[in-house]
């Protein structure tokens, strides 16, 4: 089974960049923890509860309605005239 649905032999390019990008992250990550002289069990639990929360998020429709109206609250709303920062132009009006 391919890992993407490109032609013409990018499969290992496609696979290499996945690959460098996991280990740059892990390394990047891994110094910031030791840089910042946290506990790695702290770390795996806070990251096993985020997990357990979204999992729950996903499974319980009532959680994941609660989420996503407390994400929407808190992230800026943009209007349809807006055409200002980053790619403002792409948008219709």
């Amino acid at each position: 089974m391919l890992l993407s649905g490109t032609v013409g032999g990018a499969d290992g390019g496609i696979i290499a960049g996945f690959i460098g990008s996991f280990v740059l992250l892990t390394l990047f990550l891994a110094s910031v923890v030791s840089a910042l002289n946290l506990s790695p069990d702290l770390i795996r639990w806070v990251a096993t509860l985020l997990l357990l929360g979204f999992g729950l998020t996903l499974a319980v429709p009532a959680l994941q309605h609660r989420f996503e109206l407390a994400r929407s609250r808190s992230l800026p709303q943009r209007r349809p005239g807006d055409r200002d920062g980053f790619l403002g132009a792409c948008w219709s009006a």
